[in-house]
């Protein structure tokens, strides 16, 4: 895939996102969350288009944080928000592609709600039967907007007797807040 854009967010949200009933902290999973701090209607779905600058400074960015990790990465796919700008694979046992989203038939709380509303599509990762790659492979998500919902969705899909290490990186490189609401989804084989 080249830095053009290839994929993005819905961004229909209408009135859902305004009405979000949110989780409390009086729930146990949600106890020591900051979830009582977020105001939902604050945030607008993110832009499927970047212009040339933004996908640059994305391409920086993401040099600067993954710059240091020593060798090639089996697989670098890096999104701003939620739109694709770079997929390379350097491992033959790692397919990286992105596919419509499956939806979640029983999907966990209120953010998985969002990202499934928004987000038409998923990145999934392949790892292929018998596959070991020997280096990571990296998944990094840029929240580049202001007051922006990102919803990334991520499906690893770890093949029979198959071993590798996905590292997810989120990161927001906006001067105000972000939500990002990722779901990421990992489907294991036998003796993976």
């Amino acid at each position: 895939m080249s830095a053009a854009v290839e994929t993005g967010p819905f961004a229909h949200l209408g009135e859902a996102l305004s009405e979000l009933q949110l989780p409390s902290t009086e729930a146990e999973e949600w106890r020591y969350s900051r979830v009582d701090g977020i105001d939902p209607s604050r945030f607008a779905a993110a832009s499927a288009e970047l212009d040339e600058s933004t996908v640059t400074a994305v391409l920086a960015e993401v040099e600067r944080l993954v710059g240091g990790v020593d060798g090639v990465p089996a697989a670098l796919v890096v999104l701003a928000d939620g739109v694709v700008v770079r997929s390379t694979v350097a491992d033959d046992g790692v397919q990286v592609e992105a596919v419509d989203a499956q939806a979640d038939p029983a999907v966990p709380d209120v953010f998985a709600a969002v990202n499934e509303h928004v987000t038409p599509s998923e990145i999934r990762v392949r790892i292929l039967q018998h596959a070991r790659p020997t280096a990571p492979v990296l998944v990094v998500s840029l929240a580049v907007g202001d007051d922006v919902l990102v919803a990334p969705r991520l499906r690893v899909e770890l093949g029979a007797d198959s071993e590798a290490c996905v590292v997810e990186l989120h990161r927001s490189l906006g001067a105000a807040a972000s939500l990002v609401v990722p779901v990421t989804r990992l489907e294991v084989g036998r003796d993976a």
